[in-house]
């Protein structure tokens, strides 16, 4: 058993297809992606795959600054206690051959159909999944028509199908004539965001001061432009075999963004959950945590460098009458509900 601490990560490089030709090739699935997990913890746990299949956990150090790092297998080193659905969770993720984020969200729908999370979050478990399914198989149908004629490999669009079922665009492109006409519609996820970052300055808590405000505020915004980015590649790539063929270079970065969308989805439901919190410093206290993770790497300048060193709140400030665990994993329990219902939204 080994627990490691570091300070800095090195900024993952996302897994990435490489277009030769007519060939597609997947590469090996080497970043860091985020977790939904519902353990009551600081922040949240992210998953980090090495280009040699090996994979290490990280979470931030209860007991300072800097993360920690250990194998999947040892999580309870982590000091905090371990929910069952993070354990199977967990699990899944490891046997995988290599990772991404449509199979991390296919490890985490099948925790919880499996009876490791709460009851809600498995009835939309067992439903979701074969909708995610099937949505995926239309959009692959879909886009091979669109694409007819054009000389690209099939397994691209099978490739593409996939990541714009992660990005939850798969119902915002129609079919035929209307293919590109409905593709502008905004996708869940970054309408989440886009409304939470609008929202964020009245939503945080002033007793901490103006400036973790600010810089949070900034973080945010950064991470939204990404996404925003992130989203405008995946409708260029829609529009001829020429996008397709130019974006080749491009594609590590859209899987690290495509990497930690989930974790910015928890981000924005953790801050609405901010004014329901029977202590609004703990719940800045774990936003800004959550930040922290999905910002970490080596060299960290600026807002993100002021993020890595806030103070968190102690738990002797959390209000006596409420037990903290219970809170927490009831939170997770119900961001965790949240995340499911947008990966289909209406079932």
């Amino acid at each position: 058993m080994e627990i490691r601490f570091e300070q800095h990560i090195a900024p993952y490089s996302g897994a990435f297809v490489a277009f030769a030709g007519s060939a597609v090739t997947a590469a090996s699935s080497a970043g860091t992606y985020f977790l939904p997990t519902t353990s009551p913890l600081i922040g949240g746990v992210a998953v980090r795959a090495q280009s040699g299949g090996a994979l290490d956990a990280l979470a931030l150090n209860v007991f300072g600054t800097g993360v920690l790092v250990v194998s999947p297998e040892c999580i309870d080193d982590f000091g905090f206690r371990v929910s069952v659905f993070d354990r199977a969770l967990l699990q899944g993720v490891s046997g995988l051959r290599r990772v991404t984020s449509g199979l991390v969200m296919r490890e985490t729908l099948r925790a919880a159909a499996a009876g490791f999370a709460g009851r809600e979050a498995q009835t939309l478990a067992r439903a979701v999944a074969p909708e995610m399914t099937r949505r995926r198989v239309d959009l692959r149908r879909r886009l091979v028509s669109h694409a007819a004629g054009w000389i690209i490999d099939p397994r691209v669009f099978r490739w593409l199908a996939g990541v714009l079922v992660e990005a939850g665009m798969a119902n915002s492109i129609g079919a035929g004539a209307d293919f590109l006409t409905s593709v502008s519609a905004t996708p869940p996820r970054l309408a989440l965001l886009r409304d939470t970052v609008a929202t964020l300055s009245e939503a945080l808590p002033d007793d901490r001061g103006e400036t973790i405000r600010r810089r949070l505020c900034n973080v945010a915004t950064a991470a939204l432009g990404r996404v925003e980015a992130m989203y405008a590649t995946l409708r260029d790539l829609l529009t001829s075999q020429g996008m397709i063929a130019a974006y080749r270079d491009a594609v590590p970065q859209l899987f690290a963004d495509l990497s930690t969308l989930r974790g910015w989805t928890r981000f924005c439901l953790l801050a609405r959950e901010i004014a329901h919190s029977p202590s609004r410093s703990h719940a800045l206290g774990d936003l800004v945590a959550l930040a922290q993770l999905l910002t970490h790497k080596r060299g960290l300048t600026g807002d993100e460098a002021f993020l890595a060193s806030a103070l968190r709140p102690r738990l002797s400030d959390w209000p006596p009458e409420v037990d903290h665990t219970v809170y927490v994993m009831s939170r997770n329990e119900r961001i965790l509900r949240a995340e499911i219902i947008l990966e289909v939204g209406d079932i």
